[in-house]
């Protein structure tokens, strides 16, 4: 499997690391540090998670209904199939320490039992969309299942569904998108504080547009990564933020493959999608994403999130 990370013998970029929260392997007593401390954040946060909705301040997922969301979904012809889709509850999704910031729902046919249709992310009061997909639900393989921790599953950017795993005294942070470990380092939260839905447009049409496609995904995935490495390195800013290219692919053609790139982990672990289409109503839009390494189905993600586009 191809990997996703690059070291700095390939972009030397120095990362800010406010409001993020070290993870990964490491070993000795640094380690157990981290693991320790990692283990104290989360369990302490969700302690307090757990009296807020005894407080009300949080509602269970039991009385939230994104069925409103899965049919603004169902607007835009890609989704036209998800008229006749049922959410139900997958798993509460916290940010780098420990604090609610999703939930992740399945939709099916009809029912629960009824085929599979995608998933979606949405903010933990059911009000907005994060990300969806026909893409299988992230799921943990049942060869982890004994050591991942009950609320160590993160959510902390597009395409970026993660959990903490306990591994031989130390946590591990295991990506459930593409099966692979992530490296020690700066988990950094991508993930804006609210997300529209479509729904605040109500009433006017979802329209869909698609974009030129790589001849060699993996070479211009490299390509953007590169810049983005460049911009951090010179303190420049040769892109598009995610917003700024939905509002000009809204109105122009875009004739470039075109790739939003972030950092995960800071100076460890870079991400590059290729943006696949765009699905636009009003003011609203949700961006089309693509592994260029793995491929499949696109995810669609808010054009809320403050990332770059090359």
């Amino acid at each position: 499997m191809r990997k996703r990370w690059w070291g700095v013998g390939l972009l030397v970029v120095t990362m800010a690391t406010a409001g993020v929260s070290k993870v990964g392997a490491t070993g000795g007593e640094e380690g157990n540090l981290v693991a320790n401390t990692a283990h104290t954040q989360i369990t302490a946060k969700t302690d307090v998670d757990k009296q807020a909705y005894a407080n009300g301040v949080f509602a269970l997922p039991s009385d939230i209904s994104v069925a409103p969301l899965v049919l603004q979904v169902a607007n835009s012809e890609p989704f036209a199939d998800w008229k006749q889709g049922q959410a139900s509850y997958v798993r509460d999704l916290y940010d780098p320490h420990g604090n609610l910031q999703a939930r992740l729902w399945q939709v099916n046919e009809g029912s629960a039992d009824g085929a599979y249709l995608g998933y979606l992310v949405s903010t933990p009061d059911g009000q907005g969309v994060y990300e969806y997909s026909r893409h299988a639900l992230p799921t943990l393989p049942d060869a982890f299942a004994e050591q991942a921790l009950e609320e160590g599953y993160i959510y902390a950017g597009p395409l970026l569904h993660l959990v903490y795993l306990k591994q031989e005294g130390r946590l591990e942070l295991f990506n459930l998108m593409t099966g692979e470990m992530l490296p020690y380092g700066e988990l950094i939260n991508r993930v804006p504080a609210g997300a529209l839905g479509f729904e605040d447009y109500a009433g006017q049409g979802v329209t869909h547009r698609t974009f030129t496609s790589s001849v060699d995904a993996e070479a211009d995935a490299l390509y953007a990564t590169g810049r983005y490495g460049q911009d951090k390195l010179k303190g420049a800013k040769s892109s598009l933020s995610l917003t700024q290219f939905a509002n000009k692919a809204g109105q122009d053609a875009v004739s470039k493959p075109a790739y939003a790139v972030y950092d995960a982990i800071s100076n460890k672990v870079y991400v590059p999608l290729a943006i696949t289409d765009l699905l636009q109503q009003g003011e609203t839009a949700f961006v089309g994403l693509q592994d260029p390494f793995l491929g499949g189905e696109s995810v669609y993600v808010t054009a809320q999130y403050n990332i770059p586009v090359y």
